[in-house]
């Protein structure tokens, strides 16, 4: 501003002499130098203006990326993802733990579904959620056991949007539309469909039963119907219709409000800090050579006398001072910030292009100097396209994709499904259709594939190659009762459904409830006592019983002796051997659900308005399982993980392994990649959690590979290295895993297989899963650091050497001008802006 005011009084000037006092045979062009000022201020601004436009459409376009996400969602009837951009206000949505509600709606059916409002609420509790219908009894119920008085004034929901007390007669009013409802229009009115409950009166009478005698504590939070978008799912699965998207639902409004400008990055604050400091020098040197410049010119005139006229005074002061200004607006180093800015959108952009996701831009300087990597193996050292490749049912009844000719003990795969005996075949599917939530879908071409846990997936796959049925013909044929998801501390996954028995005749005489679980083999085969015999001599029998679906006598089974079990161990460790994962598939029947022990029912204590819930322990307690099988799972490793885990070696990376598989198979991995190495040491999670401090210290340089790891252990394994000074790169994908991404202090989650609540925490996204993809990340890191120490260099260097020629050229000429001219300063300085960011 300074420098354009005065170039215009410069300007003013030259014209004034130009045309008023205009000197014979001297060309007019006084009024030259002014413009040339303005004209060089106008580039300079346009070019500073541009490289700002640039920057900010290039981080728009990132943010835009970083906030798009897949959610599944039922439309015409069938499951499908869709960006988060398209949700529609009445689109019905699927939601499983670790998901982050994407648009507010209301809760349709679901297993135990519990949500993390404390972002919308301040509640740490997670909020139970059921149909509106469960949700009035509940409330009915804790009316009418706790009378109403003005110092409890309760609604459904904290969240609900009822803020108003509310009293018996809206109770009453509250019964009575939920009777007309159920009797007058069969429960279909204004009512979201209940497979479990067909009509509101059966629905009626089966809840009673269920909540008849539940106590509601004083003040408890009771469950609510309202799916808060923001909020995030901690257990369970559901569905829900949205009714709120954008900038109306809950979380939008919300971000509306907090709308910021991004933060600066640590290297941006610091080279703010040195613009300041140069500006400073700068400005200092811009004065004194102004005072000394002044004094100069004024004890001249004792020698030289006063000018004549008093235009020329007033022209040479000009000139002091549009040389000094010169000198503040060359020595004012602002392009130090922007050249991060322009390095950091550069690299993200070519991040984005190399599959790297960047959410936080600190993250891509942090990269540049990080020392070690604690990676998952599943999907980052591997493809995750996980396909059955061998497996045993029974005890002998083993498979193989391509067997040798040599072993005539095992099956080939493409057999398998004529040498299973039928009623065994009908149980696997049953156990891979019902236990899964998976689903199939088409992609961008058109081709369909099965979306959802890479494991469920493959057994899907496995499920469809022995010609089974329709794996949603077959989930819809059995109702489930209760549904255990996937959780990282039990390794494991059950679902409940209720399997009708058929007599002889084939009309249904009775239920029972069969729980299938499938998870971790070496875990699961410990809480087994019996096992599913494939070559008893009652599958040969053509009799009515064992072709009705669904007859618990159809199956044969004997008890798990210790001989079985260590066959079992053996055939685990060989499939593990062979870098196979290896998943246990089991049963169990009930009679009765909630099942009973000693004549008495085994459920979970109610509390808060919760339903009777039997806990997953109870399911595999007393031995009661039955194993039906063990397959092992192929993930092959992906192409350039070796080379890639080489080069961090070469670059003073260490890489760690940190997976929930077992030790063999991580091992066998490890091994593979080239990240266990002579003298390095392999442990298991529970191992290495119960080490003193000191032991672990000791242990955790030579720590290759952390096998049946929780996400617990990765935390503590990341905070250790964090106390011992490493700058620590972590992978993850689940719910779980989000304090270990937090304190590490760049966190990589999966793209494709990492949950909402993992990308949250995250700082970089891996948009394909693979381990190459963090080497390019340290690699752009490594760049943006070297891009800027050039910049300082070229900078400091131009800018000094200015302001130094300057400063003493002026001082020391008779005339009191530079060898550089105003004009020549400011081209510098354009020079500076334009090409230096290219550096």
């Amino acid at each position: 501003i300074l420098l354009a005011v005065a170039a215009i009084v410069s300007l003013a000037v030259g014209l004034y002499e130009d045309i008023a006092l205009p000197e014979p045979g001297v060309a007019r062009v006084k009024w030259v130098e002014g413009v040339a000022i303005i004209v060089a201020i106008m580039l300079v601004v346009t070019v500073g203006s541009v490289n700002d436009y640039q920057k900010e459409k290039q981080f728009r376009k990132l943010n835009a990326k970083k906030e798009d996400r897949a959610v599944k969602a039922v439309r015409s009837g069938i499951t499908q993802l869709i960006s988060v951009h398209d949700i529609q206000v009445g689109d019905i949505l699927h939601i499983e733990p670790g998901d982050i509600i994407a648009a507010d709606g209301v809760f349709i059916d679901g297993h135990n579904l519990r949500c993390d409002e404390s972002a919308a609420t301040g509640e740490a509790d997670a909020v139970k959620k059921m149909n509106w219908r469960e949700c009035i009894r509940f409330q009915d119920m804790y009316d009418s056991q706790h009378p109403h008085n003005e110092d409890d004034a309760r609604s459904v929901s904290a969240t609900s949007g009822l803020e108003s007390p509310i009293t018996p007669s809206d109770s009453h009013r509250r019964s009575e539309f939920l009777t007309s409802n159920s009797n007058n229009m069969g429960g279909q009115y204004l009512m979201p469909p209940s497979p479990a409950s067909p009509t509101a009166a059966s629905s009626s009478s089966s809840d009673k039963t269920k909540h008849g005698n539940v106590v509601l504590a004083a003040g408890a939070h009771l469950p609510d119907p309202f799916i808060i978008s923001g909020s995030k799912v901690v257990e369970g699965i559901g569905s829900y219709v949205v009714t709120s998207i954008g900038v109306n639902s809950f979380h939008g409004k919300t971000m509306m409000a907090l709308r910021t400008e991004p933060e600066e990055t640590p290297l941006q604050v610091k080279l703010n800090d040195l613009a300041e400091k140069i500006a400073k020098l700068g400005g200092a040197a811009a004065l004194l050579m102004l005072v000394v410049l002044l004094i100069k010119y004024f004890v001249g005139w004792k020698y030289h006398g006063v000018p004549s006229l008093p235009s020329t005074i007033v022209q040479e002061i000009m000139q002091i001072l549009i040389s000094t200004v010169t000198i503040v607006v060359v020595a004012v180093p602002e392009g130090l910030p922007l050249a991060v800015t322009l390095a950091l959108a550069y690299a993200t952009q070519r991040m984005l292009k190399d599959n790297n996701l960047v959410r936080v831009l600190s993250a891509c300087e942090t990269m540049g100097n990080a020392t070690t990597i604690c990676s998952d193996k599943t999907g980052t050292l591997t493809q995750n396209k996980m396909s059955v490749v061998a497996g045993t049912f029974g005890t002998s009844l083993r498979f193989l994709q391509d067997p040798p000719a040599s072993r005539t003990d095992l099956i080939a795969l493409k057999d398998l499904k004529t040498r299973m005996p039928k009623p065994v075949l009908d149980l696997v599917n049953q156990a891979i259709a019902v236990n899964s939530t998976a689903f199939e879908s088409k992609d961008n071409k058109g081709t369909s594939t099965f979306v959802g846990s890479k494991t469920e997936t493959a057994l899907l796959g496995f499920s469809r190659e022995l010609d089974a049925e329709n794996y949603d013909t077959l989930r819809n044929r059995w109702a489930v009762e209760q549904l255990y998801p996937f959780s990282s501390e039990r390794k494991a996954m059950a679902t409940v459904i209720r399997v009708p028995v058929n007599g002889d005749n084939g009309k249904r005489v009775s239920y029972i409830y069969r729980a299938h679980i499938k998870g971790a083999s070496e875990l699961l085969v410990q809480c087994c006592g019996g096992v599913i015999s494939t070559h008893d001599e009652a599958y040969s029998i053509d009799s009515p019983r064992t072709a009705v679906e669904g007859n618990e006598a159809r199956v044969k089974t004997r008890k798990m002796t210790p001989e079985i079990q260590k066959r079992m161990d053996k055939i685990i460790q060989s499939y593990a051997g062979r870098s196979l994962r290896t998943i246990a598939m089991c049963w169990r029947d009930f009679e009765t659900w909630p099942p009973h022990r000693n004549g008495r029912p085994i459920a979970a204590a109610p509390g808060d308005g919760e339903t009777v819930e039997v806990a997953y322990d109870d399911l595999i307690a007393d031995d009661g399982l039955i194993l039906l099988g063990i397959v092992g799972i192929e993930d092959p490793l992906r192409d350039g993980v070796k080379e890639a885990v080489e080069q961090c070696q070469k670059a003073s990376v260490f890489v760690r392994m940190v997976t929930g598989d077992n030790v063999l198979t991580a091992k066998s991995i490890a091994k593979q990649c080239g990240i266990y190495t002579h003298g390095g040491i392999v442990m298991e999670g529970p191992v290495f959690r119960q080490l003193p401090t000191a032991e672990m210290d000791a242990v955790i340089p030579r720590l290759q590979v952390l096998a049946r790891s929780s996400p617990e252990d990765k935390r503590i394994l990341v905070h250790r290295l964090k106390e011992l000074g490493e700058i620590v790169a972590v992978t993850g994908d689940g719910t779980n895993d989000g304090p270990a991404l937090k304190m590490a202090d760049v966190g990589f989650s999966m793209g494709i297989a990492g949950t909402e609540v993992a990308k949250e925490a995250s700082s970089i996204i891996l948009m394909d899963d693979n381990f190459s993809s963090i080497v390019k990340a340290i690699m752009w890191g490594r760049c943006v650091n070297d891009a800027v120490k050039k910049f300082l260099q070229f900078q400091l260097t131009v800018n000094v050497t200015a302001v130094v020629l300057t400063f003493v050229s002026a001082v020391t000429s008779n005339t009191e001008t530079s060898v550089l001219t105003a004009v020549q300063l400011l081209w510098v300085r354009f020079k500076i802006h334009s090409i230096s960011s290219f550096s």
